[in-house]
């Protein structure tokens, strides 16, 4: 068998695709991706910290604080300081932010179980096993 590289090429064109689906499922509904990230979190993990969110949502902290300030501003979160130290900032839904997701949600999941329907049970299993594997490999660079 041939080892290029073929492998990677397949992956990065499928993750792109997976990506420009995700973002126009999101995008239907006035949000970046970053936006409906900090949502999905609050959502299912209730009030976090700025730098928790961070951590889930894997972007820059200026893309994050331009989304805080974006959901706070369309009054779907709410930010105080916490006072055990007021430099940490915990980020919580408010009652319209929760009914907003709680909506856009469920029809979001649907959407991207779609995208996951082409496997078999067992097929999916081996697919998480198989980038779970691919993710947990140890930097060998120099």
């Amino acid at each position: 068998m041939n080892r290029d590289l073929k492998t990677l090429t397949i992956f990065f064109r499928t993750r792109n695709t997976l990506e420009r689906r995700i973002r126009q499922d999101i995008a239907q509904h006035g949000l970046n991706a970053t936006e409906f990230g900090v949502l999905e979190i609050l959502y299912h993990k209730g009030p976090q910290t700025v730098n928790s969110i961070l951590q889930k949502v894997l972007v820059q902290g200026p893309s994050l604080t331009y989304a805080l300030k974006s959901l706070e501003k369309r009054g779907w979160i709410t930010r105080k300081k916490m006072p055990h130290d007021k430099r940490v900032y915990q980020s919580s839904l408010t009652e319209e932010g929760h009914d907003f997701i709680a909506k856009i949600y469920p029809k979001h999941e649907q959407n991207l179980r779609s995208l996951l329907d082409v496997f078999t049970p067992e097929e999916e299993k081996t697919f998480q096993r198989l980038l779970k594997k691919l993710g947990k490999q140890k930097n060998s660079s120099g």
